[in-house]
């Protein structure tokens, strides 16, 4: 899903698949395309298998037919993006977004790269919240950023303003339950 021109938003099974076969009619031909024309991939997950599982491999890495370049973050749920992370990805987006698309994806294109779409946003000029209110409503699936990412995030150098923790908190809570009641599950709040 596309949030801004040439940056795509995504999970593994993109991330997987963007390069496919041309369809003519009604069967596939061995000609293979990239229809997004995807040039580099910031890939959210993790170098290998720790304890969470959500590691996706870097697939067209080393496919010569198409030279996806691919930046890897090495991000785990609850990590912590710091000033050196953030000018990484900045300085990969842009030097690539002249070329063609990006696509920031992890595992399941919930919560690790919409963090990092953020970071993006936020070096373009955004607000944290109209960040993060712009992912939203421009992509298909409900995000559900960590608390400490996004606590992470609100403290980078480039950052202008003060984010209150209480409104980051009810936010993070706020998706949680939008998630919940997706599924038809009934939560209740337990009463202090």
């Amino acid at each position: 899903m596309e949030i801004i021109e040439n940056v795509l938003l995504g999970d593994k099974e993109f991330a997987r698949h963007f390069i496919t076969f041309k369809k003519e009619g009604d069967r596939y031909v061995n000609e293979r395309i990239n229809e997004n024309n995807i040039v580099a991939v910031i890939n959210c997950t993790t170098a290998k298998v720790i304890g969470d599982g959500y590691q996706v491999e870097n697939t067209f890495e080393h496919d010569h037919d198409f030279n996806v370049v691919y930046l890897n973050t090495n991000l785990h749920e609850n990590s912590k993006i710091t000033d050196e992370i953030a000018q990484r990805i900045v300085k990969f987006i842009d030097e690539n977004r002249k070329k063609g698309k990006i696509l920031i994806h992890c595992s399941q294109g919930v919560s690790r790269s919409p963090c990092v779409y953020l970071v993006y946003l936020l070096n373009l000029g955004f607000a944290f919240y109209q960040g993060l209110l712009h992912i939203q409503n421009n992509y298909d699936k409900l995000i559900l950023p960590t608390k400490p990412m996004l606590r992470s995030i609100a403290k980078l150098s480039f950052v202008k303003e003060e984010v209150d923790e209480k409104r980051l908190s009810t936010f993070v809570d706020q998706q949680r339950f939008a998630f919940f009641k997706r599924f038809g599950w009934d939560i209740k709040v337990a009463k202090e």
